[in-house]
């Protein structure tokens, strides 16, 4: 039993000294801008976990992950300046309508893969894209969608108190990914990127467990999304650019594909 408690506890030590010093950063770090490029560094983080749930650990290789981070920003930023609600609860509806987004792409579109998959997701991405050019008088158009910032007690928060929220979406984010991991939905979720034939003669529905993820990856990164619009007080369409996938797809394989 003692040797057990120790062994988790070794496991667990590099867990907690990275959490340790990602909440101490705002201690040793007093220019705005440094704190800003953290800040994104955890946005990215979240966006790139989650899409490294269903591209590396799942074998989709779509790039509809960053049209559903701008489907969060978009409609949390929408949301909140027609209906006034809190940037807050804009969290939750970024992350819902992200949801709901990728099962209308995730319904046709995981039942193909190879470059069937890629040209579909790319179609999805760029057709968002037109969305936002043609509603201009809700998303803004060229000119980006201007949101209102995060408040408390309607006092603005500073970037030090910014980084603490996209910090705790992190560690949610990463814990949630390493749960599904762990769980049979991985497990299964693996063995069809492995080989799906294979998953599918023990059994396995390769197409449920596909959609499972994608659409609590997609989740995630509109909760991300909708907390890139309030955290810079607009979006606009920049966020669909080629070279944004680009630089997502080369954190994903530095980071290690298939990793946490």
């Amino acid at each position: 039993m003692l040797n057990t408690t120790d062994n988790k506890w070794k496991s667990a030590l590099p867990y907690v000294l990275a959490l340790a010093l990602a909440l101490a950063v705002p201690l040793f770090i007093d220019n705005a801008y440094i704190m800003h490029l953290v800040i994104m560094t955890c946005v990215w983080g979240v966006v790139v976990n989650n899409w490294n749930l269903t591209l590396g650990y799942g074998g989709m290789f779509h790039i509809a992950q960053l049209s559903l981070f701008a489907v969060g920003g978009y409609m949390s930023g929408i949301l909140i300046k027609q209906m006034m609600i809190s940037p807050w609860w804009g969290l939750l509806v970024g992350g819902v309508f992200a949801a709901l987004t990728s099962l209308v792409i995730g319904l046709p579109a995981l039942r193909v893969k190879g470059i069937y998959l890629i040209l579909l997701t790319y179609a999805f991405h760029f057709g968002i894209k037109e969305l936002t050019d043609h509603f201009r008088e809700f998303t803004g158009g060229s000119m980006g969608l201007v949101v209102p910032g995060f408040r408390i007690g309607g006092t603005l928060l500073k970037n030090w108190q910014l980084y603490y929220v996209i910090l705790a979406l992190l560690i949610i984010s990463f814990a949630v990914n390493r749960g599904v991991i762990r769980s049979y939905v991985g497990k299964a979720l693996m063995a069809v990127r492995d080989s799906e034939v294979l998953a599918n003669s023990t059994g396995i529905n390769p197409y449920k467990y596909k959609l499972i993820t994608f659409v609590l990856a997609a989740f995630l990164s509109g909760v991300a999304g909708a907390f890139y619009a309030s955290y810079l007080s607009v979006i606009g369409t920049e966020i669909f650019s080629f070279t944004l996938i680009v630089n997502a797809l080369g954190m994903i394989v530095i980071g290690g594909m298939g990793t946490l």
